[in-house]
């Protein structure tokens, strides 16, 4: 977010509600910090299946007729790139070239998905985060490590050291020894 407001490409925020769903159905409104999220909480429920997300469906429709869900722990930033991502997905489907996660994208989501159980997310998450690519490489810090077993995503970790063309030496010396300086590492 820039100056309260989110990056270009990732939707427009002028005003203090995003509309992300249809103008009507079962449309609700996520408050995460001074941004409200206008959804539809079918489409929303596609990715993020799971019972936390539910009952925050029921709060809302609880809240009649103004349905807003109040995100206290939440990032603003996180939450646009993730709905940003789950209407892609529902207008183009999975493999739609416009739903692949940038890396940063893909990192700055991982809480949500582990919170929100987002089943249909992570294999995708996971491969923007294994991916062989100089973007991913750099991401693989201890760090980052810590934060994704923590989410429970400790697949992408064990596939990092499984990757050869990383796992060398002086990257695994440097990985294991915390060294955040060295923001390079060796491919061989």
């Amino acid at each position: 977010l820039q100056d309260g407001m989110p990056e270009e490409g990732l939707g427009s925020c002028s005003e203090p509600t995003h509309a992300f769903g249809p103008e009507r159905g079962r449309d609700i409104f996520l408050a995460v910090g001074h941004f409200q999220f206008h959804v539809h909480s079918a489409i929303v429920r596609l990715t993020l299946n799971g019972k936390v997300f539910d009952s925050l469906i029921e709060q809302a429709y609880a809240n009649e007729p103004i349905r807003v869900v109040k995100l206290v722990d939440d990032d603003a930033e996180a939450w646009q790139v993730l709905l940003t991502w789950i209407y892609k997905v529902a207008e183009f489907g999975d493999l739609a070239r416009d739903c692949a996660w940038d890396v940063n994208h893909a990192l700055i989501v991982v809480p949500l998905v582990h919170k929100y159980e987002g089943g249909r997310a992570r294999s995708s998450l996971c491969k923007a985060l294994t991916a062989n690519t100089s973007e991913a490489r750099e991401i693989r810090t201890p760090e980052v490590a810590d934060m994704l077993v923590s989410h429970r995503l400790e697949t992408i970790t064990e596939s990092w050291f499984s990757d050869g063309s990383w796992a060398c030496y002086k990257n695994l010396v440097n990985f294991l020894s915390y060294e955040s300086d060295s923001d390079t590492y060796d491919v061989v």
